[in-house]
């Protein structure tokens, strides 16, 4: 009876063990793919004049390859637009009751709206690329 007990835990001790390993491995080499800094979200929406010109500004300077940003169209996409208002509520980013766009959030409570201020906030990470 001890024997099959103690048995019983080595195997559950060695499939915890070995599944742990799997999932760090695997977390390590995703991060890995898109390992250019902390993710960064941009929020716009399809037809926002504003937006296009952050994303042409993102185009020029090839961002993309740059930075690990997600974009997440928020007009036509229930599930984007409420990650909106609540990433816009943490970081108070909400005005006159509405979320302005488009939005970059950085992480943690930090954001940055409108199109000169998303531009600048990538010019200074240019900046700040060419100095290293």
């Amino acid at each position: 009876m001890k024997k099959k007990f103690f048995l019983s835990i080595v195997i559950i001790l060695i499939v915890v063990i070995a599944a742990a390993v799997c999932i760090f491995s695997y977390c390590k080499s995703t991060q890995a793919l898109t390992n250019k800094g902390p993710q960064i979200i941009l929020f716009y929406g399809d037809g926002c004049p504003h937006c296009k010109v952050v994303e042409k500004f993102i185009k020029k300077n090839n961002l993309d390859d740059k930075i690990s940003l997600v974009k997440k169209e928020v007009y036509y996409n229930s599930n984007n637009s409420a990650e909106l208002v609540k990433k816009a509520k943490k970081c108070g980013a909400i005005e006159n009751g509405g979320v302005p766009i488009p939005l970059l959030w950085e992480g943690s409570n930090k954001c940055v709206h409108g199109d000169k201020e998303i531009i600048n906030y990538f010019s200074q990470f240019l900046k700040s690329k060419q100095k290293n």
